[in-house]
């Protein structure tokens, strides 16, 4: 029997205490998906809204137009129409650039915070969607 001298034992060198901290990677990794998912979303909204404001600015203003509004299908002219879906391309566009901020600094504070947790860890935090990869930029020493 070989008596361990009780060097290499923390939290730091067990891997059941870094299960924590790659748990969270992984909550921030799926975090980042749902954002790019919503920001992707917001881009097909926008386009959808430059395609229907392009159109309705081709016809008579007082031309009948069909419009959903809370779930329900409403008659307006194009003249009463043009200025609301203006106002929500711009929402929507706000929108987009607070997902894309909120996509790019919230993940890469937390990783870093994640980074200072391990600073010894011997194996990279990998992300499971890029094996190839050894690690993220955000995590590099």
């Amino acid at each position: 029997f070989k008596k361990n001298s009780g060097q290499n034992k923390g939290p730091r060198s067990d891997p059941m205490a870094a299960e924590p901290v790659v748990s969270a990677f992984q909550r921030l990794r799926a975090e980042q998906r749902g954002l790019a998912a919503k920001a992707s979303e917001l881009e097909m909204e926008l386009t959808e809204h430059r395609l229907v404001i392009d159109t309705l600015k081709e016809v008579e203003p007082t031309r009948k137009c069909y419009r959903m509004v809370g779930g329900v299908l409403v008659e307006r002219t194009v003249k009463e129409v043009l200025p609301a879906l203006e106002i929500n391309k711009e929402q929507v566009k706000q929108s987009m650039n607070y997902t894309a901020q909120k996509e790019a600094i919230r993940p890469i504070a937390s990783l870093l915070a994640l980074q200072k947790e391990l600073p010894n860890q011997s194996t990279p935090l990998r992300s499971p969607h890029s094996p190839d990869q050894p690690h993220s930029p955000a995590l590099s020493p």
